[in-house]
C-alpha cells in the first residue's frame, strides 16, 4: 500500500501505546518533517496534542511548541485558522506568557491568518 498511509497507521498505534509516550510522537514529527513528509509530521503533532488533551489539564508549555511546529509545516494560510484557534484556546487561560501572545500575533500577521 501507500507508504505514507502505512506510516500514519503506525503513528496512530504509537499514539495509543503508553510505553512510547508523547516524546516519541514529537521525535517522529521531526523525522517526518526533515524527510519532507509534511503531512505525516502534521499528523504526528495532531496525535501528540490529542494525547495532551486526553490527559486532562493542558499544559500550554507542552502544547504551544507543537502548535508552532504545525504552523511552520502548514503551507496554506487558509488551513492555519484552526491552528490559531487552538492556540487562542490555550492562551485563554490565566497565567500565560505575554511573550506567547506576542508570538501568536506576529505569526498571525506574517501568515495573513
Amino acid at each position: 500500500g501507500d507508504p505514507e498511509q502505512e506510516l500514519r497507521k503506525f503513528v496512530d498505534m504509537a499514539a495509543k501505546a503508553e510505553d512510547l509516550g508523547a516524546r516519541s510522537l514529537l521525535a517522529m514529527s521531526k523525522i517526518a518533517a526533515a524527510t519532507s513528509c509534511r503531512r505525516l509530521a502534521f499528523h504526528c503533532l495532531k496525535q501528540y496534542l490529542c494525547g495532551l488533551v486526553s490527559g486532562g489539564v493542558l499544559d500550554y508549555k507542552q502544547a504551544l511548541p507543537a502548535y508552532r511546529e504545525m504552523l511552520s509545516l502548514n503551507s496554506c494560510k487558509n488551513d492555519s485558522l484552526p491552528i490559531f484557534e487552538g492556540i487562542l484556546n490555550i492562551l485563554g487561560g490565566s497565567g500565560n506568557s505575554k511573550e506567547e501572545v506576542k508570538w501568536l500575533l506576529a505569526t498571525a500577521r506574517e501568515t495573513g491568518a
